[in-house]
C-alpha cells in the first residue's frame, strides 16, 4: 500500500463529511504504519546474524592464524547489527512474521484506538472505526453494538474485502472511499441525522502511515 497523498486524504475527508451529513453515526478512518514494534523479531534476527557471524569468524580464524579475539568480537557485533537492521525491511517482516501474529497485533491496535478515540461513547452506540495497518496489510472495521447488532458480521466482511481489493489494486484511497460511502448509507438508514446532532470526531483521517 502506498502512503496516502494530500489529495487522497482530502478525498476521504470529503467522503466522511458527506456520509455523516445524513446520520448521527460517526465514521473514523485510520491508517497506521504498523500496529506493533515486533521487537522480539528484531532481536531474533540480530541473534541469528550474530550466530552466522560467529560461524564465519571461526572459519576465518582457521584460515588466518593472526585473527584475534577483538576481531572476532567485532565480527559478532557487526553480525548482530546487520541482522537487526535487515529485520527492519518490510518485505522480510511480512515473509517471516506469522500471519497469526500480524492478525493478533493489528486487532489489538485497532481495539486500543477505538477505545482511545471514545467511539464507544456515542449515545446511539453507532461509532465505526476503519483501521488499516500498512506493514501487516491488515484491515479491521470496529463498530459499536448499536449498528453492529443491526447489520451483522457479513456487512463488515464485505466492506473489509472492498478495502482489501483496493489495496491489492494499488487503489487504496478509492477502496476506502467506497467503504466509507457504504457504511455511511447504512448508518443513515438506521440512524438518520437529527437537528442538534454533533460531529464529535470531525471528518479527519487519522493518517499515521508516515510515522
Amino acid at each position: 500500500m502506498r502512503n496516502l497523498s494530500k489529495a487522497d486524504v482530502e478525498m476521504l475527508q470529503d467522503a466522511v463529511k458527506k456520509a455523516e451529513l445524513a446520520t448521527s453515526g460517526e465514521i473514523v478512518p485510520m491508517v497506521v504504519a504498523k500496529s506493533a514494534n515486533y521487537m522480539g523479531f528484531h532481536f531474533f534476527a540480530g541473534l541469528l546474524g550474530l550466530v552466522l557471524a560467529s560461524i564465519a569468524g571461526i572459519f576465518w580464524q582457521e584460515q588466518n592464524p593472526w585473527w584475534s579475539l577483538p576481531n572476532f568480537v567485532l565480527w559478532q557485533v557487526l553480525g548482530f547489527a546487520a541482522g537487526f537492521l535487515l529485520s527492519e525491511v518490510p518485505a522480510l517482516q511480512r515473509a517471516l512474521i506469522s500471519t497469526k501474529v500480524f492478525e493478533s497485533e493489528t486487532a489489538k491496535n485497532a481495539y486500543a484506538n477505538f477505545l482511545a478515540l471514545g467511539l464507544g461513547h456515542l449515545k446511539d452506540r453507532n461509532g465505526v472505526l476503519i483501521h488499516v495497518s500498512v506493514l501487516e496489510r491488515k484491515i479491521h472495521i470496529l463498530a459499536d453494538e448499536g449498528i453492529h447488532d443491526i447489520v451483522g458480521n457479513d456487512f463488515w466482511n464485505v466492506q473489509t474485502n472492498l478495502i482489501a481489493k483496493g489495496l491489492r489494486e494499488h487503489r487504496s484511497a478509492e477502496g476506502l472511499k467506497a467503504s466509507i460511502t457504504h457504511i455511511g448509507a447504512k448508518l443513515a438508514e438506521h440512524f438518520p441525522h437529527h437537528e442538534g446532532d454533533q460531529n464529535h470526531f470531525g471528518d479527519k483521517v487519522r493518517d499515521k502511515s508516515l510515522v
